[in-house]
């Protein structure tokens, strides 16, 4: 499977016919620090909430490639865009595959406008009572906060007093999905960059979860024919924040060369384009984005031909997997360090189309996915040696 053949598949031509609506949406989604509804909207009559949903939900079910190409096409204009949309599906893609398919068929089937905001963190507590749980809570980065219906959050379940430990030693968890009227949504998210995801704190006091209304984190599905689930759990979370970061640092790329096509440098008489220095720059950033998204979708083939059959990625796939996406946000990162620098005191002006995308690279590749722990663990594999932890 190659980009090229995953180029033309219509959710991506319909993410790129959303970009103008993203753009003049920007300044005010920046501001409000969150989706505006009409990019909601966009996003929803282009059935794109629900491209990760199994078929048998109702969903697209689209494969990891062209997952990323989409998520791509809206980070080119708008970062906070690609995130919400990401996460929104990605969130909605869990909770269908994991949840009990009667449940999934009432939210998702049911209500096609359906979009779930969450967190893995296990900050709650979920006491077990007949049917179900009284969970309770504070999570926080539930991106896509004020525009989701649903919400759910990781909690240690606890008999009475005691937590629940599992055949290995570990807490038991559960994700309790509820209404989004039964939580409370804190108003935290204020930062540098990434600021229209809305990723917020929220949560529960003491709400009733019947036991249907409940999922484990990767645990046992009759629902994987969504390709992007049937992924190891970590390999998900990486590959779905992969195209944000490639897609910002085309989508500043693309504008540097706008720039440098216009712009005469200080105390220069010709635009920036004819000088050999922004030359080799822009070569550079070309062929640093391009090779590490080659990677990306090379892994993404070795991972799906590793699975023909049903078999499991091996370790060492996994690793190398994980360290393509981290490569990828690395370089995308360094990619618009280098033409923000480039393009002088131009990229440092509100609304220019280098300030927020500097703004966006720095914040969403602070996310624990992309993290040094992973690259050495990575490097442990590679080293034959078995790494500590679970996050390849």
């Amino acid at each position: 499977m190659t980009d090229g053949a995953q180029s033309e598949h219509p959710y991506i031509q319909a993410a790129r016919d959303i970009a103008p609506l993203i753009e003049a949406e920007a300044d005010s989604m920046d501001a409000e620090r969150r989706l505006t509804p009409p990019v909601f909207d966009a996003f929803r009559e282009a059935d794109l909430w629900r491209m990760m949903l199994p078929a048998e939900i109702g969903g697209a079910a689209v494969d990891p490639a062209t997952m990323v190409r989409v998520t791509e096409a809206v980070s080119e204009i708008d970062a906070s865009a690609g995130w919400c949309l990401m996460i929104g599906a990605e969130n909605s893609g869990f909770a269908a595959c994991w949840l009990p398919e009667p449940t999934a068929q009432i939210i998702f089937h049911d209500q096609p406008d359906a979009v779930t905001a969450g967190s893995a963190a296990g900050s709650g507590k979920a006491i077990a009572v007949d049917g179900g749980y009284r969970i309770s809570g504070r999570w926080g980065f539930a991106s896509g906060s004020t525009h989701a219906s649903w919400f759910f959050g990781a909690a240690t379940v606890y008999d009475g007093d005691t937590p629940r430990i599992d055949e290995h030693g570990h807490p038991v968890s559960v994700e309790g999905v509820v209404p989004a009227e039964s939580v409370s949504i804190e108003d935290t998210w204020d930062t540098l960059g990434m600021r229209s995801t809305a990723s917020n704190h929220f949560s529960l006091d003491d709400v009733f979860v019947a036991e249907d209304w409940t999922f484990d984190w990767g645990g046992p599905t009759a629902r994987s024919t969504a390709p992007v689930f049937n992924l190891p759990l970590m390999s998900i979370f990486a590959l779905t924040k992969v195209g944000v970061a490639t897609g910002t640092a085309r989508g500043a790329l693309d504008a540097f060369i706008r720039l440098a096509s216009e712009k005469t440098g200080f105390r220069q008489r010709s635009i920036l384009a004819e000088e050999q220095r922004i030359q080799l720059i822009t070569a550079e950033a070309e062929s640093r984005l391009e090779s590490a998204r080659a990677w990306i979708f090379q892994s993404i083939a070795e991972m799906e031909s590793a699975q023909a059959g049903g078999k499991h990625p091996s370790l060492d796939q996994r690793a190398r997997f994980r360290l393509a996406c981290n490569h990828a946000i690395g370089e995308s990162v360094e990619v618009v360090d280098s033409v923000y620098k480039a393009a002088g005191t131009s990229g440092n002006f509100r609304g220019h189309p280098l300030e927020r995308r500097f703004r966006d690279i720095h914040v969403a590749s602070q996310h624990f996915i992309a993290g040094p722990s992973i690259t050495a663990g990575a490097g442990e594999v590679l080293l034959g040696r078995q790494p500590d932890g679970v996050l390849l």
